[in-house]
């Protein structure tokens, strides 16, 4: 059976690599789909949240706290998520984006949260 899609997913550090990747090689054109790690984008709207309450562009307010690459990158990364291959988007829409350690609601974890936590736990 082979693949027809891969969701790559990354920090936004690496984000631009798989784009570049995605861009310049026409085969991976339709079958590589970057994504931003959950726990990475969750830490960065937190932290701007935190430091700025009052109502802005999310663009304005990752330029203002130096978090340039978010304003950069995500509206990439937001485009590339309006445009899934349709058996991709059903798969995201039934939860197959996450780690699940149970099967009680809200106890499922961002793929790049759970690398994170095993790393922290061994």
């Amino acid at each position: 059976m082979e693949q027809q899609h891969v969701v790559l997913m990354v920090d936004e550090a690496l984000y631009p690599k798989p784009l570049e990747l995605k861009w310049s090689m026409k085969e991976y054109k339709n079958i590589l789909i970057p994504s931003l790690g959950g726990l990475d984008i969750a830490m960065n709207i937190l932290g701007i949240i935190g430091r700025h309450m009052n109502e802005s562009g999310l663009s304005e307010l990752c330029v203002r706290y130096d978090h340039v690459n978010y304003a950069r990158w995500g509206t990439l990364y937001l485009a590339g998520m309006s445009v899934l291959p349709p058996e991709v988007l059903v798969e995201f829409e039934e939860g197959n984006f996450v780690v699940k350690r149970t099967d009680r609601r809200f106890h499922h974890i961002s793929l790049d949260q759970s690398t994170e936590w095993l790393n922290a736990t061994g």
